[in-house]
C-alpha cells in the first residue's frame, strides 16, 4: 500500500505541479521538442480563418472554448484526463518565428504588411485556462479544458490542443484500464517505443501510460524528460551471440544489478540459449 501511495504521489503529484507554474524556464519540454513549439502546428483553416478575422477587425473579439469528449474509449464508461500540462507547456512557449511569417507571404500574397506586423506580435499570453487536473476520472459531455482568450488565438490554438489531449488522454485510460485488470500488486511495464506512432508519439505513450498506472519504461528519453523509471530486459541477439561456455562469463556479461531470478528465455529457433543456461545456473543467475 505504501508502494503505490509513493507511487501516485510522485505521478499526479509532479505533473500538476508543473501544470500550475508554466513559465517556460519550467516547462522546457514541448512535444519532446524544447526548443522550437510553434503556432505552424495548426490546420490551414485556422489559419485563413485568422487572417478572415484581422480583415474584418474581430480577432480581438473575446471568445470562450470548451473541449469535451462524446463516447468513452474501449467501450467503457470513463476516461483519465492528461495532457494538460503538455498543452500548458506548448501555449506558454508559441509565437511565429521570422522564418513562419516569411513563409506566410507565400500563402497570403496580397496580404498588406499590417498583417504580416500582426502575425509577429502573435503569442498565448492573454490566453486563460481552465482544466480539470491530470489523473482524474472524467466522463462523456463534460467539459475538460476551457480556453479563453481573443478569438483568433483561441481558433488557432484549436488543433495543438486536441492533438495533444486526444492522444494523451486515450493511452492514459488504455493503461488505468490495464491497471484495473492487473490489480496493485502487479508491476506494469512500457516498452511500446519501437512500435509507437514516430518519435514524438513514443515519448507521448511513454508518458501517459506512467500518469496512467505503469511503473516504468524501456524509453530511455521519456524517463530523463519524465522522471520514469527506467526497466528492460536483454533482446535474443544479445543472447544468440554467446555460442560457446568459454565466451559466456557471467560476472562480466550480466549487470551487478540484475535480479537473481532473471533467466534466459529463447524463443523457438534459437539454440544458443539452452547451451549457456547450464553456466548461468551454476552462478545462480538462474533458479535450480
Amino acid at each position: 500500500m505504501e508502494k503505490n501511495q509513493s507511487r501516485e504521489k510522485r505521478r499526479r503529484g509532479s505533473s500538476l505541479a508543473a501544470a500550475e507554474d508554466a513559465s517556460p524556464e519550467h516547462c522546457p519540454h514541448a512535444l519532446g521538442n524544447a526548443s522550437s513549439p510553434s503556432l505552424m502546428l495548426t490546420d490551414w483553416y485556422q489559419l485563413s480563418m485568422l487572417y478572415a478575422n484581422w480583415r474584418v477587425g474581430k480577432h480581438n473579439q473575446h471568445a470562450v472554448f470548451e473541449g469535451f469528449f462524446r463516447k468513452a474509449p474501449f467501450q467503457g464508461e470513463f476516461a483519465v484526463m492528461a495532457g494538460v500540462k503538455q498543452v500548458v507547456e506548448f501555449i506558454s512557449n508559441m509565437r511565429f518565428s521570422e522564418e513562419n511569417v516569411e513563409f506566410f507571404r507565400t500563402q497570403f500574397p496580397h496580404a498588406s504588411e499590417e498583417f504580416f506586423n500582426y502575425l509577429r506580435s502573435v503569442d498565448c499570453s492573454d490566453l486563460c485556462i481552465h482544466a480539470i487536473p491530470e489523473g482524474t476520472i472524467v466522463f462523456p459531455k463534460v467539459p475538460l479544458i476551457r480556453i479563453e482568450g481573443p478569438l483568433a488565438i483561441c481558433q488557432l490554438v484549436e488543433t495543438p490542443v486536441l492533438n495533444i489531449l486526444n492522444f494523451a488522454i486515450l493511452v492514459a485510460t488504455n493503461a488505468a484500464r490495464h491497471r484495473l485488470a492487473a490489480g496493485w500488486d502487479k508491476e506494469l511495464l512500457e516498452f511500446g517505443a519501437r512500435r509507437a506512432q514516430g518519435p514524438d508519439g513514443a515519448l507521448s505513450a511513454s508518458r501517459y501510460s506512467y500518469l496512467g498506472g505503469f511503473d516504468g519504461t524501456s524509453n530511455t528519453l521519456a524517463a530523463y524528460l519524465f522522471d520514469i523509471p527506467l526497466r528492460g530486459t536483454m533482446a535474443h541477439s544479445f543472447v544468440t551471440s554467446f555460442s560457446s561456455f568459454d565466451q559466456l562469463k557471467p560476472e562480466l556479461v550480466v549487470p551487478p544489478a540484475a535480479p537473481t531470478d532473471a533467466a534466459l528465455q529463447p524463443e523457438k529457433g534459437v539454440v544458443n540459449g539452452p547451451r549457456s543456461a547450464p553456466v548461468l545456473r551454476g552462478k545462480d543467475i538462474i533458479e535450480r
